[in-house]
């Protein structure tokens, strides 16, 4: 009789489908005892007690991302809130847990409960893309761009690569790009999978998104090369990819194998690569680890090279059109290649993320947006004598700007004749450059390919 009772109960309201979802989708619910399981056992669980969570960074797709302070040490927090982001949350977790490369956001740890945590490094430099089309008091040199290009390359060949299983991206963007001491960190990794995967189309987004992605779902990790190339036209030409579109019509656009324009002054080597990583065909793009090499011969001969970004907010450019030459704020020297990848640790005393053989010209900005003082925590005796510290150097540092800054007019001009000395010095036939890169890559590729045959002849 009890039971009868019970039955009617849940048929007559809504609680049947409650015990219905509960009983068979708990695997599904973040927070519920099978999710827990089902996340890598490797990753450090942390107690949200001793996380203090600051600011808003940014919100996107999948989650928020605020500052925090977690071990005495500022970090990032990516926050997933609704049920909807369960998965995203679930596969960032088990790429970031099974990478270690300098180049990727390092993951210190996770917390599970109604509300899903990821605490990873903070990139203190925000993204590609703020820096690219919001930040526009800030310029960067050649030097920067082909340190960057080459970052990426080698973190995203550091993908492919993986073992056991290769990753691919999928949304390889500029915002999904931060900086950190001007060098590159890869995150967002809540549409990643490994190149073994079935393939669901309209994984990304448009304005980066290769053709084969958008129309089929059938793609590999070719996809991420077509990104990479228009993030490299992003950076060069420090414009949006596609504005003024909307999404059916970048995806129009890119069905007809229409780029975004190349001016004719953009040196032939740089031109081939992009044009070759934004190829219609996925089996006309190089791989990254052939561009990780390409982009360190160019670094070699990067003094000879007349490649400069466009200011910001440039007037949008035709391939007939020549950019003007972007008024850099700082061109040093630049550092030394190859860059070897590195590790990471969760520790929050030991700073495992090592910096290049030696450092990359600095980006300089406005000094009180540059090195304004960190916000102190109140009650909080060491961040008040760090915070007063932070302020006294601050002062002495605006006196020393004041001193440099007197012999900037100088400085300029004598880079400015140098730079026209080196121009004069440095003019290639175009023709034969292109011709050069090009067959390099197709004896590079050519090379691995036999690599592979040889592999598998071995290894029957």
């Amino acid at each position: 009789m009890i039971f009868i009772r019970f039955i009617r109960f849940i048929q007559s309201s809504d609680s049947f489908i409650i015990w219905v979802y509960v009983l068979f989708q708990d695997q599904y619910v973040m927070g519920s005892h099978r999710f827990q399981d089902s996340l890598p056992k490797t990753i450090a669980e942390i107690d949200p007690k001793t996380i203090q969570i600051m600011n808003v960074i940014d919100r996107g797709s999948y989650g928020t991302v605020k500052t925090a302070f977690w071990n005495d040490m500022e970090v990032a927090v990516k926050i997933f809130e609704t049920q909807g982001e369960i998965e995203a949350f679930r596969t960032e977790v088990e790429v970031l847990g099974s990478v270690s490369h300098k180049n990727i956001i390092c993951l210190y740890g996770m917390c599970v409960g109604a509300q899903c945590l990821i605490i990873m490094e903070l990139a203190t430099q925000g993204s590609l893309y703020n820096l690219l089309h919001k930040r526009i008091d800030i310029g960067y040199s050649k030097e920067h761009m082909i340190v960057w290009w080459a970052e990426i390359a080698e973190a995203i060949s550091y993908l492919h690569n993986h073992n056991p299983k290769p990753i691919i991206h999928r949304d390889l963007k500029s915002s999904n790009i931060l900086l950190k001491d001007d060098h590159v960190k890869i995150c967002d990794f809540g549409t990643a999978c490994d190149i073994h995967t079935l393939m669901s189309n309209a994984k990304g987004t448009v304005a980066w998104m290769a053709p084969e992605v958008i129309t089929t779902t059938n793609y590999n990790e070719k996809c991420d090369v077509y990104s990479f190339g228009i993030v490299m036209w992003e950076v060069l030409m420090r414009r949006v990819p596609f504005k003024g579109l909307n999404s059916f019509q970048v995806m129009q656009t890119v069905d007809r194998k229409k780029r975004p324009p190349l001016p004719k002054s953009v040196p032939v080597s740089i031109k081939t690569l992009i044009q070759l990583c934004w190829s219609h065909e996925p089996t006309s793009r190089p791989s990254f680890k052939t561009l990780s090499q390409l982009l360190n011969k160019i670094w070699d001969s990067i003094s000879s090279l007349d490649l400069e970004p466009q200011p910001p907010n440039a007037a949008p450019s035709t391939p007939e059109a020549g950019p003007s030459r972007a008024g850099n704020i700082f061109q040093p020297s630049p550092p030394r290649f190859p860059i070897t990848p590195g590790s990471c640790s969760p520790s929050p005393t030991v700073a495992n993320h090592p910096p290049m053989g030696s450092s990359t010209p600095k980006l300089k900005e406005d000094e009180d947006k540059m090195i304004r003082p960190y916000t102190h925590i109140k009650n909080h005796a060491e961040s008040c004598e760090i915070h007063k510290q932070h302020l006294q150097t601050y002062e002495e540092l605006k006196m020393l700007r004041i001193h440099l800054n007197r012999k900037k007019g100088v400085i300029k001009s004598l880079k400015e004749k140098l730079g026209d000395l080196e121009h004069q010095s440095s003019r290639l036939d175009a023709s034969n450059e292109g011709k050069q890169l090009r067959l390099s890559i197709l004896r590079s590729e050519t090379e691995s390919l036999n690599q592979q045959l040889n592999h598998i002849l071995d290894n029957p």
